[in-house]
């Protein structure tokens, strides 16, 4: 049995939605960043408020993704999960009506659906950052894209694309793993060089 957790709030935040949702994800954004601006913590690490990001789950519904449809479309790339559990901290839940496909945790999509079986949200956890799971995230989401006209925003990192657009996902999820790995990379050059190590 193959099973996955998602951190709570870890939802949506890489996230397929409508392409006629654009204008609206693209005033999202600016007021996340905006917000994000002005309430930077003092210190510089961290914000002093927190930014709650506008429920796009009526607009990806009103598409009517069937869940087995969505399911065959993306397991050629990303292998189903049996089992996923949320929650925070040490508490788990599982989810009922939330499907998981992936190669790993940290290279996973997830949808959840109502009664119907109607997709209302479609989201990511790609944070692997081999070449192999790059192509088959991006392979994924260009699959799902092309059947329903998607875009790819990525909340956290500030970008969205057409979801069908290879090059252009692959590039910016490129760029985002090259980015971690940079903070990474300072992060622990300051430890040691505080002696922390």
């Amino acid at each position: 049995m193959r099973e996955i957790f998602f951190h709570e709030d870890d939802c949506c935040q890489q996230q397929l939605l409508p392409r006629s949702a654009s204008g609206n994800v693209l005033t999202e954004l600016k007021k996340k960043c905006d917000f994000a601006d002005a309430h930077r913590a003092p210190n510089g690490f961290g914000w002093t408020d927190m930014y709650v990001l506008q429920d796009f789950s009526p607009e990806l519904r009103a598409l009517r993704i069937d869940k087995v449809e969505f399911a065959e479309i993306v397991s050629p790339f990303l292998q189903p999960f049996d089992l996923v559990f949320t929650g925070f901290s040490s508490y788990r839940e599982q989810c009922r009506m939330t499907g998981a496909w992936g190669r790993s945790r940290a290279c996973s999509l997830f949808a959840d659906w109502n009664e119907a079986g109607i997709i209302s949200n479609v989201w990511a956890g790609f944070f692997e950052p081999d070449e192999e799971s790059i192509l088959a995230a991006t392979a994924a989401v260009a699959a799902i894209g092309k059947r329903f006209s998607l875009l790819y925003v990525d909340w956290a990192w500030d970008y969205l694309c057409d979801a069908d657009d290879e090059l252009t996902f692959s590039s910016l999820l490129r760029a985002k793993m090259e980015g971690i790995a940079q903070n990474l990379r300072s992060l622990t050059q300051n430890e040691e060089e505080k002696g922390s190590f």
